[in-house]
């Protein structure tokens, strides 16, 4: 279990790598030849909206896998890390049916608007491929913040130590 969510958040950091160096050079490229007069990217927005969606879509749930997220200890820098670990814990395990809620919220928007025939950007793109990678990425959330949190609030936090 331990090798799939370094797998996994491995996985996920490349995803989020390739979705950052393609942002930059879809903009790179759409910049340099607009302004040389020699052609333009169509839908670059497009493009780059996708982008963005991959990037932020894999680069959240694995900060959830590694432990590298942001926590602002305001007001428990004093407690004791067990202490802090189950308090982590229960936001954790709070956040996840809401996640999951959400993820089941975009999901069928996604395909309610694919139904009535929408389509998005400049291509005419489905609203499927902007709302399955969302709804995607939040389920993956909430079922990672259920296991760290049961991790945390049980005290066996051996995997997510061995990757700080």
């Amino acid at each position: 279990m331990i090798r799939f969510f370094k797998v996994l958040a491995e996985l996920l950091i490349a995803l989020a790598s390739a979705a950052l160096f393609f942002l930059g050079m879809i903009v790179a490229v759409d910049v340099v030849f607009r302004n040389a007069g020699l052609f333009y990217v169509p839908g670059v927005s497009d493009y780059m909206t996708f982008a963005q969606i991959v990037l932020t879509c894999c680069a959240i749930p694995a900060a959830f896998v590694t432990g590298k997220h942001l926590v602002v200890e305001i007001g428990t820098y004093k407690l004791a890390d067990r202490n802090k670990a189950r308090l982590e814990a229960v936001w954790l395990l709070l956040a996840a049916p809401v996640l999951g809620l959400l993820a089941k919220l975009v999901f069928q928007e996604g395909l309610h608007l694919a139904s009535r025939g929408r389509t998005m950007g400049v291509h005419g793109w489905s609203p499927t491929l902007y709302h399955m990678p969302v709804a995607a990425a939040l389920f993956t959330c909430a079922v990672l913040c259920l296991v760290v949190g049961l991790a945390k609030a049980s005290g066996r936090l051996r995997f997510l130590e061995a990757n700080t």
